[in-house]
């Protein structure tokens, strides 16, 4: 019998994640792209926690 590869199953698992979530992949691009901005302005920030702590600010709440 043939077993996918550990890789197979963390496609497939995205993949069904991706289903059920329903998150327009437009939606993520403007996260991601908001977070590389707070990113190039962390330069200064104290620790991670902080960096964490601004990125948490910046996204209170996503609709559904």
């Amino acid at each position: 019998m043939n077993l996918p590869s550990p890789d197979g199953y963390r496609r497939l698992r995205r993949r069904l994640v991706s289903l059920s979530e329903r998150i327009a992949t437009s939606m993520l691009e403007g996260i991601n792209s908001r977070i590389k901005v707070i990113k190039r302005m962390a330069c200064g920030y104290r620790d991670d926690a902080f960096f964490f702590l601004k990125i948490r600010a910046a996204f209170p709440g996503l609709p559904r």
